[in-house]
Parts: structure tokens; sequence; C-alpha cells
């Protein structure tokens, strides 16, 4: 369960006085009704995107004065890219695949972040075939989706161990088959987020080991848009951070109510999504934490022979560290919620 300190309280009663300003700020005034401004969203079947999903399910972006579009996706790497190929104004996802992009030179801007952890992504790896510590894993078959969050936490955990991304067969699959896959023994492992890890692993039984890197990875779901989008469309942004403060503080206050919107927006079973609740927070933020996330995957991202970089036959040159704050905008956030933007420039 969340801990419900004093502060906790305190910053439940906040968000949920400004969610009320909010509201009564986009109200119709009478004898007129405020127009609804359209926005597209693209997030994920993930508890990652928790606060899209409970805000959309009590109608928080309605009340806000927005007619929202909401598209859900198995994974960051597709809710981003819906993004990409304009189907979608604003996007939610793990940061790696923001950042990824930021590298090649998108000019994308981070209105919020929405969600961390340190065991979201995971790896789960069958016993019977002499895996039981992560050193194991070298010389296996691991299955994973390019692209995504959970590749970059598989780096991470080869890193601990001394071991090269050579070290590993590494098996690209869709999200989807990872957990036939490792069922029928066609991997050894797989790498994917929560809830699809805890679910591969309760249906594997005893046979299952997991392996989180809690120490170098912490992955942060993100509110991302093109720059000149936001840009143009300051008040669509003004009322969407506010939805998503109204969905923090019901997630604060009542939890329960937030967990069933989840287990329902997710596909997740109770006993799953019970397993994974505690290991994430969902502070609506923007902080230096945030940058220094971002310029470690980065390097990552700049020296990795075999992961996002390449695309196809080719991969492109390591490109330089963008400064991340050009691609940070704290307006709208600060003005909804300004002690949860800690950031300096």
């Amino acid at each position: 369960m969340l801990k419900t300190s004093g502060a906790t309280v305190r910053r439940a009663a906040y968000l949920l006085l400004t969610g009320m300003i909010i509201s009564a700020s986009t109200a119709c005034t009478p004898g007129r009704e405020a127009p609804r401004l359209p926005v597209r969203i693209a997030y994920t079947r993930t508890y990652g995107s928790a606060l899209v999903q409970i805000a959309g399910a009590k109608n928080f972006f309605g009340d806000a004065g927005l007619e929202p579009q909401l598209a859900a996706y198995d994974v960051g790497k597709d809710s981003a890219q819906a993004l990409f190929d304009g189907k979608a104004d604003v996007a939610v996802s793990a940061d790696t695949v923001l950042v990824d992009r930021i590298l090649e030179g998108q000019p994308l801007v981070v209105l919020a972040s929405i969600q961390r952890s340190t065991k979201h992504n995971g790896v789960v790896a069958r016993r019977d075939r002499g895996i039981s510590t992560a050193i194991d894993l070298k010389g296996k078959r691991i299955g994973l989706t390019r692209g995504t969050a959970s590749e970059y936490l598989l780096h991470a955990l080869l890193v601990e161990q001394n071991l090269a991304n050579s070290d590993i067969v590494a098996v690209d699959m869709s999200t989807q088959d990872l957990g036939k896959a490792l069922s029928e023994g066609k991997v050894d492992a797989v790498a994917t987020s929560n809830p699809n890890l805890e679910r591969i692993a309760l249906e594997l039984g005893d046979v299952a080991v997991r392996f989180y890197q809690e120490t170098l990875f912490t992955e942060r779901f993100c509110v991302f848009a093109y720059k000149d989008w936001a840009a143009s469309h300051k008040e669509e942004i003004r009322r969407l951070i506010g939805a998503l403060s109204r969905a923090e503080s019901l997630l604060c206050s009542r939890e329960a109510e937030a967990k069933l919107i989840v287990e329902k927006a997710t596909s997740t079973d109770q006993a799953v999504l019970d397993a994974v609740w505690p290991d994430s927070s969902y502070p609506l933020s923007i902080d230096q934490s945030l940058l220094v996330d971002f310029e470690d995957q980065a390097r990552w991202l700049g020296r990795n022979e075999c992961g996002l970089l390449q695309r196809g036959a080719a991969a492109r040159a390591a490109p330089a560290i963008p400064d991340f704050l050009d691609h940070i905008d704290e307006t709208a956030l600060k003005a909804v919620e300004p002690a949860a933007v800690q950031i300096v420039r």
C-alpha cells in the first residue's frame, strides 16, 4: 500500500483543492458554454500510465474543458510512435523511447513525469535452464522487444554482472509473444515490464526467477509532445496537467478506487496488480533527477551496439548528448502544482 504519512495527507488535500480550482476555472459561465478543446492522447495499458487511466475513467479531462481522444497501446514504444506518426498530440511512454528520439534530433518536449519505479522493468528466467542468479544469464537466449525500456534494463543488469551485450543471445519479438516463448522453452528468459513480467512469472510458478536492477535504473513514464504543438496549445496543456493533478489526488486519497481503475485499464488480475503496485510511485513532477536519468540513458544509447540505435541494417553515428533542459517545459506544471517543479535552470 502507499504510505499515508502526514505529508502525504497534506499533499492529497492540496491536490484536491487545486483540482477544484482548475475545474472551476474551466466551468461554464451562466448562459454560455465554455468551448471544449480537443486533444489526442496516446498512452499505455501498463500501470506507468495510471494517472491517464484514472483521469480518463473519472472524466477529469472532460471536467477540465477538454475533448479527449484516448488511444491505449500495449507498450510505450507504440504509444510514442502514434505521436511520431501524427496520430496523437501528446504521448505517454517510458523515458528510454523519448530520449532515443531526442538523440535523433526530434523536437520533443516533456510536460511532466507521472510515474517512477526501479522495478517496473525486469527479467524473468527459467530455473530449469540453469539460471538462479543474474550472472547465469551469460550465454542464454533472452527474449525482448527492441526499442523499449526493458532493453535498457537488461543492459543495466548485464553491466552490473560485468557482462557485455555479446554475452547473451538477444531474441527480438513482440511483447505479446514473450510469455509464450518462455513457457514453451524457446527462450531461457525474457526482459519485459510489469504487469506483463509478474503475469509471466506467476504462470511459470516455482520455475520462475525474477531479476531487477534497482540501483542503476529508475524508469519514469513521461507526458510529452512536439515543441511546436506545445507552443501553440498552452491552454490544452494546462487543462491536461490539471486533470492529471486530480488523478494524482484521487490515487493518494482513494487508493482502492484507483487500483480498481488501473486493474480494468490494464486487464490485470488483482493478484498481479497487488504484487506490483507497491513498486511504483506516481508523483506528477519535474525534478533534477529526471535530467540525470535522461543523461544516463543517452550515454547508453550512444554507445550501445545492438540496442535502439540499431535500426535495420545500419546504425547511426553516436550523437552528442544534448542539453535536456531544452526539451523540458515545466510552465503548465508550475502553474498547477508549483511544488512539483524542482529543476535548476
